[in-house]
């Protein structure tokens, strides 16, 4: 097992007492640790003590070996000069022809097995053993300070102290300042809609708020409306050629920023020219808006014989239109199918014209406009 040995010379017997011979010792104490650097506590052990002049590997002039024990605090104390020599006379020294050194070597088993060993220098000679050979009592001048000599080693630290006693609690103290703000977590999944409240009494009536600007105008109203002056004679000239019938013309006009739907429907009458004889007469009728047809318009048929001084047939029909803002002609025209048939007088004026036949319908053109 190995042990650290801690040797710390004893500072030396100097008094001298006049006219008494010095003891021939002088007192060494050393600490003794193991290799985990724990206290060898009351154990036996062998030392092997050396006096070395002139450097720590320089001649020996005295040794000795003792066999003291540590005590309770793992101090070992001997008086160097009252072992067994080895080698030597402690009482011959010559304390005056330094340096000297002194070795320790230690058997922590307490044999002479030396595992342990230190040297150190003897920085002042035992002055009542030097006295006893310098010759003189009285005593010389003081020399120079020498130099500091270099550092020694770090000793090996001790072993810890025991805990103390925890102190009483402090008296709290102040407030530190609010720390800055965390990052906002994310924000937790809805919880689920909670059962709706009972219903709150009805609150006070509030004061009536201010106007609102008047909105845009809104779509002017149209409602246009235009008769016959006189019946259109539907002959052979007007074959494949539709004519304005007198009087079923009219002129609507749509304001800028407005669009129109406008409903346009007709009515009238179509008689043919042939008094009582046998005839067949087809006249095509149709709404015209700027003289652009509008519809399908109608194809009226009118048929006479010698019984009837004439016939005459109804016609009534309507088409749609949406206008933008502009200027719009809407007239009903009306044309001979063919050159095969008997001509025909399409719509009348008022009931009583003197007209052939005197057609008691007169023609119509309504206008209307619708949402």
């Amino acid at each position: 097992m190995n042990k650290k040995l801690i040797s710390t010379l004893a500072s030396i017997v100097i008094a001298v007492v006049a006219f008494a011979q010095a003891p021939q010792k002088m007192s060494f104490q050393a600490v003794v640790r193991d290799a985990s650097n724990n206290l060898l506590i009351s154990s036996p052990v062998g030392m092997r003590i050396s006096i070395i002049q002139g450097s720590p590997t320089g001649t020996v002039v005295y040794s000795e070996a003792q066999s003291p024990s540590t005590n309770a605090n793992g101090l070992v104390s001997i008086e160097i000069g009252t072992g067994s020599v080895i080698s030597g006379s402690f009482a011959t020294i010559g304390w005056g022809l330094g340096p000297y050194f002194i070795k320790t070597e230690t058997d922590p088993t307490g044999g002479t097995s030396y595992s342990i060993s230190g040297t150190q220098q003897l920085m002042s000679v035992p002055y009542a053993l030097y006295s006893e050979t310098s010759g003189s009592s009285i005593a010389g001048p003081i020399g120079p300070t020498g130099n500091s000599g270099p550092a020694g080693p770090q000793g090996i630290p001790g072993n810890d102290g025991a805990d103390g006693l925890n102190g009483a609690t402090g008296a709290v103290g102040p407030t530190g300042a609010t720390g800055i703000a965390g990052i906002n977590g994310t924000n937790g999944i809805n919880g689920a809609t909670g059962a709706t409240g009972a219903t709150g009494p009805t609150g006070d009536t509030g004061l009536q708020g201010i106007s609102g600007p008047t909105g845009p105008a809104g779509n002017s109203p149209i409602i246009s409306t235009a008769s016959g002056t006189a019946s259109l004679n539907a002959d052979n000239s007007t074959v494949g050629i539709y004519t304005v019938i007198p009087g079923m013309i009219d002129t609507i006009i749509v304001p800028a920023g407005f669009t129109h739907k406008i409903l346009i429907q007709t009515d009238g009458g179509v008689q043919l020219n042939s008094g009582s004889t046998t005839a067949v007469g087809f006249t095509d009728v149709a709404i015209f808006i700027n003289g652009i047809k509008s519809g399908s318009g109608r194809r009226i048929q009118v048929m006479n014989n010698s019984a009837m001084t004439y016939a005459i047939d109804a016609y009534s029909f309507s088409t749609a239109a949406t206008l933008s803002a502009g200027t719009y002609i809407i007239d009903v025209r009306a044309k001979k199918f063919s050159t095969t048939f008997s001509s025909c007088y399409v719509s009348s004026a008022a009931s009583g014209s003197t007209l052939p036949g005197n057609p008691p319908i007169q023609a119509i053109l309504n206008i209307f406009e619708f949402p």
